[in-house]
């Protein structure tokens, strides 16, 4: 499976998904094919499945409310547990959250109109902390300049 791809804005390109799309319980029942887009809810619980979810080509991540946290919990886990695919944030979503939700490995909005305002953003130039796309901190980093 090939590792998405980030663009000069950070990722914001919305890639056409090519696969079925399946909630996590039908996904389960059909026999967990790798060639599936999974459609989970945010507040869920898949720790019994992040192993299984890394197979598949793209998972989309749905956020109920805007103040629930737990999806930004779930990439991040996905990602260190070695997910490559796709993973988009839809739902309730800010594009001002468009920083945080690529620091945690999503790879982009599925709302085109959301992923265009985040695009618009003016964006902080450094992180201080690490995430799934900076593994220094800030000042490590500026102390090998």
């Amino acid at each position: 499976m090939d590792k998405p791809e980030r663009n000069e804005s950070g990722g914001l390109e919305l890639t056409p998904v090519a696969y079925p799309e399946y909630r996590l319980e039908e996904w389960l029942a059909i026999g967990r094919p790798q060639e599936a887009v999974l459609v989970l809810e945010g507040e869920g619980d898949f720790d019994e499945h992040y192993a299984a979810l890394s197979q598949v080509h793209a998972v989309i991540i749905e956020f109920g409310v805007f103040m629930d946290g737990r999806g930004f919990s779930h990439a991040r886990k996905l990602r260190e547990l070695g997910f490559e695919g796709e993973l988009l944030a839809a739902g309730e979503v800010l594009p001002d959250q468009w920083q945080f939700l690529q620091r945690c490995g999503f790879s982009g909005l599925r709302d085109p109109q959301i992923a265009d305002v985040a695009a618009d953003l003016q964006r902080f130039s450094e992180a201080y902390q690490t995430d799934t796309l900076q593994t220094q901190p800030l000042f490590r980093r500026r102390a090998s300049q």
